[in-house]
């Protein structure tokens, strides 16, 4: 069994028309600080922000964890011991 963080970044930013102001990206990563940087990354390069300049933005970060089940077997790859 394996955690990872997921970060979610709802942002508004007042220097952007009406319609496309809100903008909301997601980050995964096996720390806290991975997970943010990733979904701070993808907020940052998306089509609405490349080439301007940032004053003024209102972020919301919301922080959760996804378990991954590895290696769990279904019975059907083991051989019954005699």
């Amino acid at each position: 069994m394996k955690t990872v963080k997921v970060v979610t970044l709802e942002a508004t930013f007042a220097e952007l028309p009406a319609a496309r102001a809100c903008i909301s990206a997601r980050g995964e990563g096996s720390s806290l600080k991975t997970a943010a940087s990733a979904a701070m990354r993808a907020l940052m390069s998306r089509k609405e922000l490349k080439a301007r300049r940032i004053t003024l933005a209102h972020i919301v970060m919301s922080i959760g964890n996804r378990i991954i089940e590895e290696g769990v077997p279904d019975g059907s790859d083991h051989k019954a011991i005699p």
